[in-house]
């Protein structure tokens, strides 16, 4: 009998080909791998006004002649990623992508594979409108290649759209800052206020035998830890600009007291994790976040439950969207730099690793240019002061 060539291998050979055509009409060049490839086809590399960047995106196509794909609509579809190709592409040092081809209607539609970090979450949900692969992906595609770590990357304006420093949040300070003189240690300053049956607060910091905060303490709770007749209003500038590296590892402990009191209701505090992370709904688990993103306004599931059983049964585990605090002064300014990460919890509430303790969900004002772990934090208004 004759070989012959399967009509999967040709439709696979075509949506290869065609992707390979689509990047290069969006502006980046595509190196297609050798036969011997096991769930990577090619490799994308950004180019900016047809300079080469050296910032690679790995690229899995996934081709069919024709027919719809899962539960798809005019709005959308579902698509199963494959266990084997799972296991393959999380192993991947570089970012992946799924790239769908159709050739009856020759589209393209595309999605990153970064959040795919357990066995329940193989199923991608396909936007036609946002996950199309054209030239309006150029951003987004760009910004997949940004190291996670850091103190901040810039992102080229690949198709237009403004400079960004993607994971730095400038925070607006308050004129004045309270300093009160105490008697007491901070451990026994935080017993004292662990007693306090309302409006507990802990959004101060004690530097030998004074006591640090934004808000008046004579006004609540506070007032107990401190000497009523030794309150004083300075410049914020005094302790924020002070060059002694102790003082500025003080006053950055001191914003970050602040962030987990004026975003208690939204946040909480791992205290060994050292990081914050998306608290489940009051009466509820599941947390969508709505917020500003580059262009328009969109949401997230900051909280996510899964089960044992698809779409039924006890809960198997939670997922929060979390992400590491640094507070650092660059110059005269001061920043919130974030690190993007994942919280487990076993229902919301009790950490399957380690506790927590709680740290006012406000409008977004500030812009996001890619979509990581944690990302539209960095778009809550973070503004200190009472």
């Amino acid at each position: 009998m004759n070989k012959k060539v399967t009509t999967s291998q040709r439709i696979g050979e075509i949506g290869e080909k065609a992707a390979n055509l689509q990047f290069l009409r969006i502006g980046f060049q595509f190196d297609g791998r050798s036969r011997l490839e096991a769930g990577i086809d090619g490799i994308a590399e950004v180019m900016d006004d047809d300079q080469p960047t050296a910032k690679m995106i790995a690229v899995q196509v996934k081709a069919t002649e024709r027919g719809s794909y899962v539960g798809e609509t005019n709005a959308g579809f579902t698509y199963r990623v494959r266990a084997s190709d799972f296991d393959y592409w999380r192993g991947s040092n570089l970012p992946v992508i799924l790239v769908l081809y159709r050739q009856l209607d020759d589209t393209f539609f595309w999605k990153s594979l970064e959040n795919l970090v357990g066995e329940a979450e193989r199923t991608l949900q396909f936007d036609k409108e946002r996950d199309v692969l054209d030239g309006r992906a150029k951003d987004r595609l760009a910004a997949l290649t940004i190291a996670k770590q850091g103190h901040g990357y810039y992102v080229p304006p690949l198709a237009g759209g403004e400079e960004a420093i993607i994971n730095m949040v400038p925070l607006q300070l308050p004129e004045e800052i309270f300093v009160a003189q105490t008697q007491l240690s901070t451990q026994k300053a935080l017993a004292r206020m662990n007693k306090v049956r309302e409006g507990q607060r802990y959004d101060w910091m004690i530097d030998e035998t004074s006591l640090w905060t934004f808000c008046d303490p004579l006004t609540t709770p506070v007032r107990d830890l401190v000497e009523r007749d030794q309150v004083e209003r300075i410049e914020t500038d005094f302790l924020a600009q002070h060059d002694a590296v102790d003082q500025q590892h003080k006053f950055a402990g001191l914003l970050r007291h602040t962030l987990a009191h004026d975003f208690r209701d939204l946040l909480g505090w791992d205290r060994k994790k050292k990081q914050f992370y998306f608290l489940p709904t009051p009466g509820g688990v599941a947390r969508k976040f709505r917020y500003l993103g580059a262009k328009q306004k969109t949401q997230a599931d900051v909280v996510s439950v899964y089960q044992k059983s698809k779409g039924e049964g006890p809960i198997d585990y939670v997922r929060h969207h979390s992400f590491h605090p640094r507070f650092e002064r660059l110059a005269d300014q001061w920043y919130l730099i974030i690190n993007p990460s994942y919280y487990f919890t076993s229902d919301g509430a009790r950490a399957q690793l380690s506790g927590c303790l709680v740290v006012r969900e406000e409008a977004p004002r500030h812009k996001q240019h890619r979509s990581r772990p944690g990302d539209h934090v960095a778009s809550i208004a973070v503004r200190y002061g009472i």
